[in-house]
């Protein structure tokens, strides 16, 4: 399992997020997945899904991020 901030590695890869963005434009992402997790379409969908998301959350530029809902 990779730590989220990993001093022992280069500066591009110490970085949990710097590390996994570009990960998630290759298709081949999906080689990090655990292995023990089901890999039908709909999980495989659903994971790339949760990866785009994760990197909207994580923009460098805060416009580039998602809105939050407020609530009260």
């Amino acid at each position: 399992m990779k730590k989220v901030n990993d001093e022992t590695l280069s500066v591009e890869e110490q970085n949990l997020v710097m590390w996994l963005c570009p990960k998630i434009k290759d298709s081949t992402f999906l080689n990090l997945v655990d292995g023990t997790i089901a890999t039908d379409e709909e999980t495989i969908k659903s994971i790339k899904k949760i990866a785009k998301l994760a990197e909207y959350c994580t923009s460098q530029e805060v416009e580039s991020r998602p809105l939050r809902a407020s609530r009260t």
